[in-house]
């Protein structure tokens, strides 16, 4: 199977989608949000102030699609990371969100 084709501009598209409310937050991404400490403000505060971390991504064979990664600093000012799959460019799901040790 082919895989599906990367998208470049992966940070401007999301914080474009996010302020669209075109987003949403998968269960997995709730609980390790619940387990982290990171808030939604804190996901939209790395989307806002993150760039594409691009050897972070992963292509899913069970999906069929690539899942991005987003580094930026949660309203605390910690560094974290989101991961996120767009839908078709016109909407996006959050994956997961880490913090960082620095």
């Amino acid at each position: 199977m082919k895989r599906t084709k990367k998208i470049e501009n992966v940070a401007a598209l999301a914080r474009n989608l996010m302020q669209k409310g075109a987003y949403a937050i998968s269960k997995h991404a709730e609980l390790r949000q619940g387990e982290r400490c990171i808030t939604t403000g804190d996901i939209k505060n790395i989307i806002n102030t993150g760039y594409h971390e691009k050897k972070k991504d992963e292509y899913k064979d069970e999906y069929a699609d690539w899942n991005y990664a987003i580094r930026g600093k949660t309203l605390d000012e910690e560094q974290a990371r989101v991961c996120i799959a767009f839908i078709e460019e016109i909407h996006f799901i959050v994956i997961t969100v880490i913090r960082l040790e620095v």
